[in-house]
């Protein structure tokens, strides 16, 4: 690892650093126990549905707010439908979330 001090402090930097390189090699490593390791923290899954679910709302409420306002029933549907699809996705990610959450407290039990 590089370090960087004043040139004021460049003797007493090294001096500590000595002193950590020693002791460091005074540690018989074979004799540390560490332990368990630790788990790593869960990913979070579905993210990415999660990211489209809250881009289709803007994006959905945008394009029914245009065919509102230019009365065509063809482009408030496709604004409905991408309303719809980020319900839908959010429910099924809300859904799965519990589903996740019964197996593991069955896991655990």
């Amino acid at each position: 690892a590089r370090v960087i001090v004043l040139a004021d402090d460049a003797d007493n930097a090294r001096t500590v650093l000595d002193q950590i390189q020693t002791e460091a090699s005074q540690i018989d490593w074979s004799q540390i126990e560490l332990g368990e390791p630790e788990s790593a923290p869960p990913t979070p899954r579905g993210r990415w549905a999660w990211t489209v679910s809250l881009l289709l709302v803007p994006l959905g409420l945008a394009v029914l707010s245009a065919g509102a306002q230019r009365r065509d029933t063809m482009i408030q549907a496709l604004g409905g439908t991408a309303l719809l699809a980020a319900i839908v996705i959010a429910l099924v990610m809300l859904n799965s979330g519990r589903s996740s959450d019964q197996e593991a407290d069955r896991e655990r039990d």
